[in-house]
């Protein structure tokens, strides 16, 4: 019985962590969806008194835009993963390939306007493929 019980936490636990996977390379899936562009940067703004970060990705998907299930921004530093951040699709129109996130750098980051990141941006699509873009982060005043 101890050992049932042991099993099913364990087995409990590896769904609840399972729902996203850190990938560093590029599956060879037909069809999977494509970034072909991104960039990161953090900016001072003044009514926040703290850095914006902002994250954007454009991801095409050859079976059609709807096809990408998530787009993620893995921040990494001497290649150990410090941040990530789940992506928005912003639907507007002429602005279907667009992903974006902004995050004020104190209250929802790990990271630091000026370190030293790199970034890879990671497409998903629903039947398992993905995609990596690697960019260094702009800082700007």
């Amino acid at each position: 019985m101890k050992r049932i019980k042991i099993f099913a936490v364990a087995a409990l636990f590896f769904v609840m962590n399972a729902c996203y996977v850190h990938y560093r390379d590029v599956s060879g899936h037909h069809g999977q969806s494509i970034v072909f562009d991104a960039q990161a940067a953090c900016y001072w703004n003044e009514s926040y008194g703290d850095y914006v970060w902002y994250f954007d990705a454009w991801v095409d998907n050859p079976l059609g835009i709807h096809n990408t299930a998530q787009v993620w921004a893995e921040v990494y530093f001497d290649n150990r993963l410090v941040d990530s951040h789940q992506l928005v699709h912003d639907r507007a129109i002429g602005h279907e390939y667009h992903w974006f996130i902004h995050k004020i750098e104190r209250l929802e980051t790990n990271l630091w306007c000026g370190s030293r990141y790199e970034i890879d941006f990671i497409a998903f699509d629903w039947d398992g493929g993905h995609d990596v873009l690697t960019v260094f982060p702009k800082y700007q005043n």
